[in-house]
């Protein structure tokens, strides 16, 4: 089962990596527009400075009429004092003899309606002139302030332009730097996946050595259990032995004081019963070597007892080696489950770092939307201003 899981978690790392593949694919995309607009900010930076040149010389030209115009007001106002001297020397014109008038009278009147009607044109062409020049400068100053409009707007949208490719910029570089830090934390994430799945197959290695070998001590305990007890069953019937053989041994012992008793009797009876001296003699030795054999016999029980008390003492010994090897085995099986409990622990805290990576890789991707949209609405800005 925690196989499954590492190989399902191995399988979200792949899923992991090849996202990020995807998405340092789409960083390198957002690069590429990001570039793009700034080259169409540089355009539009360009066009500003452009559009300043024009109302730079459209000011000067606007100066220039201005200058135009005052010197026709000046030329209207010579023309003005023109006409009135003009008219003075009109007026002193009377003051010639009546011969000189008669004479002159018609010349000077043709010149001086002709003067008159020049001037009238003269000053209908100017006046015509002015109005033309105040209308040309009416519109060369709503040119200008439109221009000027335009020039503060575009400033403001350059300002804009460049505090949105600022911030761009700053939000650019801190998911560059997270698209960075994306490789190391999977390199890691990678190492800890591949480190706890080592622990596991060593982990699960060890506890099935530790069960084979629980079960070579547990078949080995009852084998050594069995032959306890089947020891201590002989040990029972040789302990029943060896009090029946005490017990004979002490009827022998009783048998004997009687013989021996019976022998002192005959030997005081010897005298009376030398003929039958030989035959006495004979069961005598007979009783004796029976003497020898019985004691052979008790000295054989007495060795087989020290055999079993060896084999009894060998017995116990064993049992207490048994029973270290059963303590030091439920120690090291205590120190398994200490070890399982602990990877458990190193897998769910393992599962919990791979949650906040994904948590980490869904942040980021929220984050490139959102870049991914503002740099869309730059896009948009940039082709509306165009």
């Amino acid at each position: 089962m925690e196989k499954k899981e590492f190989e399902e978690e191995c399988d979200k790392a792949l899923k992991a990596q090849i996202e990020i593949n995807t998405w340092q694919k789409f960083i390198k995309d957002l690069e590429e527009k990001n570039y793009s607009l700034i080259i169409d900010c540089q355009k539009h930076v360009e066009a500003s400075k452009l559009a300043n040149k024009v109302i730079a010389e459209l000011e000067s030209e606007n100066l220039e009429r201005r200058v135009e115009a005052e010197l026709l007001l000046d030329e209207i106002e010579r023309l003005r004092l023109g006409i009135y001297r003009v008219f003075r020397s009109l007026e002193i014109g009377n003051d010639f003899t009546a011969e000189d008038k008669v004479k002159n009278e018609q010349t000077f009147a043709h010149h001086g309606l002709e003067n008159i009607e020049d001037m009238k044109r003269m000053i209908s062409k100017h006046e015509d002139d002015k109005q033309q020049l105040l209308v040309e400068n009416s519109v060369l100053i709503t040119l200008l302030e439109q221009l000027e409009s335009n020039g503060i707007e575009m400033e403001s949208q350059k300002v804009y332009f460049k505090q949105e490719f600022k911030i761009e910029a700053e939000k650019l570089a801190e998911v560059n730097n997270e698209k960075d830090e994306l490789p190391k934390i999977n390199r890691q994430l990678e190492f800890e996946v591949m480190k706890n799945h080592q622990h596991t197959g060593v982990f699960d290695t060890e506890m099935g050595r530790l069960r084979v070998q629980q079960a070579d001590l547990h078949k080995a305990f009852i084998e050594l259990k069995d032959a306890h007890s089947h020891v201590l069953q002989e040990n029972r019937s040789f302990l029943k032995k060896l009090s029946d053989f005490k017990e004979e041994k002490w009827l022998v012992d009783q048998e004997n004081d009687v013989v021996l008793l019976e022998l002192l009797a005959i030997a005081n009876q010897s005298v009376v019963f030398r003929n039958f001296g030989t035959e006495n003699v004979t069961e005598l030795n007979i009783l004796l070597e029976d003497l020898n054999s019985q004691h052979e016999v008790n000295n054989n029980l007495e060795k087989e007892m020290s055999l079993l008390r060896g084999k009894l003492e060998m017995q116990e010994a064993e049992n207490l080696i048994l029973k270290g090897s059963v303590h030091r085995m439920e120690i090291e099986l205590q120190v398994i489950r200490e070890s399982s409990v602990e990877m458990e622990k190193e897998i769910f805290y393992g599962k919990e770092i791979l949650i906040q990576k994904k948590a980490k890789l869904l942040d980021a991707k929220m984050k490139l939307e959102a870049a991914e949209n503002l740099n869309s609405t730059l896009q948009n800005s940039g082709q509306t201003g165009e």
